[in-house]
């Protein structure tokens, strides 16, 4: 006689799962008391919803960051441009000074007219 080996394996692991799963058959699977540490571990819908509110106030208040750093960035160009003037304006005023100590270092022709 041949005795097919798999078909026992499969009959012995198959065995214990049909008795466990019939075992809970006609009973709560979940009790109250398990109900209540999921309600303790996981967050309820009320508690996503107030997370999702923080998470959007907080994504607004970034947009603002952005539009707040958008606004200095214009600010600073045009602070590092007026820098830029003054310095050519006062080396325009030092030439022109320049200039002048040169003009009056020169004798007058005529000192006595």
């Amino acid at each position: 006689m041949v005795v097919n080996v798999s078909y026992f394996v499969c009959l012995i692991h198959f065995v214990p799962v049909v008795k466990l799963h019939f075992s809970w058959y006609g009973q709560n699977m979940i009790t109250a008391a398990d109900l209540g540490k999921l309600v303790q571990t996981f967050p309820t819908k009320e508690e996503l919803k107030q997370e999702l509110e923080k998470v959007r106030e907080e994504t607004a208040s970034k947009d603002d960051l952005r539009q707040a750093m958008t606004v200095l960035d214009k600010v600073l160009k045009e602070v590092l441009a007026m820098r830029q003037e003054q310095t050519m304006h006062v080396e325009d005023h030092r030439r022109i000074n320049d200039r002048f100590e040169a003009i009056e270092k020169v004798p007058p022709v005529a000192p006595h007219i």
